[in-house]
């Protein structure tokens, strides 16, 4: 099996696009606290699944209950390559995962969407389950959480 791995840094989002436009699956980051960050979300408008990999992603998850989990394809770094080589080799798992994404961001990450939390938000309808308190958190090593 032949693998073409394109590594993008510091190009104009275009190049981003056009690139992702052409591509199998994403690999956004080896250590994450986030489980959709930009690229992963960018990736996912265009139905192509993204790797993300971190310690504390499983925490972000439960912390976000409120919230459906963005369907990237979540790892440690030390499951990363068994991960990858999944992904690689199962094509119809991997425009699954792609098609997950794309529905997620489509539905939950949609402006009516997000505009309809705010206007909760705004209004003080505040979902109970939108509130956690910070020192039940287990995962103290990360920065975005």
């Amino acid at each position: 099996m032949n693998i073409e791995f394109v590594e993008i840094t510091n190009r104009p989002n275009s190049e981003v696009i056009a690139k992702l436009q052409q591509c199998d699956l994403v690999i956004d980051q080896l250590y994450s606290d986030s489980t959709m960050t930009g690229i992963a979300y960018e990736a996912a408008e265009l139905a192509k699944p993204t790797i993300v990999s971190g310690h504390g992603l499983n925490d972000v998850v439960i912390y976000s209950k409120a919230m459906a989990a963005p369907p990237t394809l979540k790892c440690t770094p030390e499951t990363f390559e068994n991960t990858l080589r999944f992904y690689i080799e199962n094509q119809s798992a991997r425009i699954d995962a792609g098609q997950k994404a794309q529905d997620f961001v489509r539905t939950h990450w949609s402006r009516e969407s997000v505009a309809a939390k705010y206007k909760k938000l705004i209004s003080s309808s505040i979902e109970p389950d939108w509130i956690f308190n910070p020192l039940d958190i287990q995962y103290i090593f990360g920065c975005a959480i």
